[in-house]
């Protein structure tokens, strides 16, 4: 992988290097297509070698293979060659910077603190949620419909009871009576709450789909206007380092 300022350099003696990627990073294999080189498996007789500055310091400076330099290499000539690339095209990367970095760091602001703020609506859109169909209500209603039932059941008896024989049909008839109206009733009650609860639910989405639209177009702003104040900036940098030789 490539790291930091790198180059190719050529038998013939050419340097030669293309622009920093948005990691900060020049590709060797990027060099190697743009000047038509192919990268061969040849190492020790191969007409070219690659170096870097990881960290675009002069002190980083390696060769990328250090092990397997073919025997035209000059190590301290070509050192001294890519320093002195690396001192010309370090103030234009520098100025590239210092318009990139903080249009970054204002794009990432803006989005971090939208998705803080779409989060924050889906938490709260959600625990309204929660909060609207729960089942306690309806469980309580059921409840005291239940015991209502159970009232006019326990009374049946008592008459039952004083009059066993004679009332029984009577009896078993107003129980059913009863049940069936009780059962309705829930019935009812179950509808209406699935009814409300569907509702509640279609108002959850809504929201936080309006949330969602808010935030993407929020980060969509951010970026566009992001990778303008970069290209303007990238394409000065480049046109300034296409000036220098060795650009491919």
């Amino acid at each position: 992988m490539c790291i930091g300022f790198s180059a190719i350099i050529t038998k013939d003696g050419r340097i030669l290097f293309c622009e920093p990627n948005s990691d900060g990073n020049v590709s060797h294999s990027e060099i190697l297509k743009r000047a038509g080189i192919e990268d061969d498996a040849k190492l020790l007789d191969r007409t070219f070698v690659r170096i870097e500055f990881p960290n675009w310091s002069e002190s980083s400076f390696k060769f990328d293979e250090p092990k397997t330099l073919p025997p035209w290499v000059d190590e301290e000539e070509l050192k001294n060659k890519s320093v002195k690339l690396l001192n010309r095209i370090l103030p234009i990367y520098n100025e590239y910077n210092t318009v990139e970095n903080p249009a970054k760091e204002s794009r990432d602001k803006i989005i971090s603190d939208s998705d803080s703020l779409y989060k924050s609506i889906l938490n709260k859109a959600f625990e309204e949620y929660k909060t609207k169909t729960k089942t306690v209500e309806f469980n309580e209603s059921e409840k005291i419909a239940e015991i209502e039932k159970n009232k006019v059941i326990s009374s049946a008896w008592s008459d039952h009871n004083c009059f066993v024989h004679s009332i029984w049909v009577d009896y078993k008839t107003f129980i059913d009576k009863i049940n069936k109206a009780h059962n309705e009733l829930v019935k009812t009650m179950i509808a209406e709450y699935n009814r409300l609860k569907e509702l509640d639910r279609k108002d959850y989405e809504n929201k936080i789909n309006i949330a969602k639209e808010d935030h993407d177009k929020v980060c969509n702003d951010a970026n566009q206007s992001y990778e303008e104040t970069n290209n303007e900036a990238k394409t000065k940098m480049i046109d300034k380092i296409s000036k220098i030789e060795g650009h491919v």
